[in-house]
């Protein structure tokens, strides 16, 4: 799934660009990373779940000449958690649903570079027209590639049979995540057990009980909404920077690419599975201090605008669309441009991302496009 950003919210990050000051509490810029998210890596493929060769290329152009370190996300994980400082900034790489084109367009390029990444697969794909196969699976992590779990057949995690209750639904999804990891296991034996295990969701879909669910299985959980992460991320929820479609753009990259977890005195849980008369959520923000550019803190949705209103506490704030939010998937992206300005006088956003989920009125799925 495509992130739902709006283009006035790079208009305004570029413009804001230009506008850096200097704040008395200056944090540390090391202690932020970022995951980015690819699907397709092709142009003959659909748009909303493709970057283009030259573009992916591009991407990766810009991290070598920037020296931005590009770790394996169990690196990255284990440093954030101990509260480990990074050495400048350091970026993820990771692919979803195991396409072939990702070996053909990609897997030069990383192997040449020497860089590692990860692979999210759903396992009864691999093997299927336009998917990996498991010997090319194998190679690619022979060269440095890790391979996780993105569900046994990548369905709607979120969407019951009719035929099932809520205990029955839940049995089937564990279901769907061990069959996956025991396939990953049988296939490429030489995994570690004693590796991290990760999952993305499909479609970034999730909710409190799958949340409780890969919890109690031992997993990290990555979403598909934007954003960069740090020690106070939910690493039930990471957020990712999705990068296929019009948000392949070099210039919208080189900005995410340098942002840094907004800092929330925490990151609290929200169900992102909405009440179906609840057409307009609110975000609840609450800072880790007053010291920060709150003048200049916007939020953007796929609705026609959005408050931020100030709350008594001055680190108090609460985002709500004006309008209603679309059936289906968007979001709410929040960013605030950091207290230090670079040498050339930018500056790095913090950015934080919400998933919306919307059902339709009577209380069906919406069907996917």
């Amino acid at each position: 799934m495509v992130e739902f950003l709006c283009f006035a919210l790079i208009a305004a990050l570029s413009c804001t660009l230009l506008n850096a000051k200097s704040y008395a509490n200056e944090e540390a810029f090391n202690s932020s990373g970022v995951i980015l998210q690819y699907h397709h890596i092709a142009t003959n493929t659909p748009a909303i779940t493709s970057t283009s060769p030259d573009a992916f290329k591009a991407h990766m152009n810009y991290l070598s000449s920037e020296k931005i370190a590009v770790w394996p996300l169990e690196k990255l994980i284990k440093a954030l958690k101990q509260g480990e400082t990074l050495p400048g900034k350091v970026v993820s790489l990771t692919f979803d649903d195991a396409y072939d084109n990702i070996y053909h367009n990609a897997w030069p390029l990383l192997r040449s570079l020497n860089w590692p990444f990860t692979l999210f697969i759903a396992s009864d794909l691999v093997g299927k027209k336009g998917y990996l196969t498991w010997d090319q699976i194998r190679e690619m992590n022979q060269g440095g590639m890790s391979v996780a779990n993105h569900s046994q057949t990548h369905t709607h995690l979120l969407r019951k049979l009719d035929t099932e209750d809520h205990q029955k639904w839940l049995q089937r999804i564990k279901k769907e995540i061990l069959n996956a990891e025991l396939a990953i296991s049988d296939q490429i034996p030489a995994l570690k057990p004693s590796r991290m295990k990760f999952i993305a969701y499909p479609y970034g879909e999730y909710n409190g009980d799958i949340l409780n669910l890969i919890a109690s299985l031992g997993y990290v959980g990555l979403g598909q909404q934007s954003g960069a992460i740090d020690k106070n991320s939910n690493l039930l929820a990471l957020p990712r920077y999705p990068l296929s479609g019009i948000y392949e753009d070099l210039s919208t990259f080189k900005i995410k690419v340098h942002t840094h977890a907004m800092p929330l005195l925490s990151i609290s849980f929200v169900d992102p599975v909405l009440d179906i008369n609840n057409k307009r959520p609110s975000l609840e923000m609450r800072f880790s201090g007053t010291d920060y550019r709150f003048d200049q803190l916007k939020c953007y949705g796929s609705g026609d605008g959005m408050d931020v209103e100030k709350m008594l506490n001055e680190s108090h704030y609460i985002a709500k669309s004006t309008s209603s939010i679309p059936i289906g998937r968007s979001r709410y992206n929040c960013t605030m441009p950091t207290a230090v300005s670079h040498k050339d006088g930018k500056v790095d956003f913090y950015w934080f991302s919400q998933l919306w989920i919307r059902k339709n009125i009577d209380g069906t799925w919406p069907s996917e496009h």
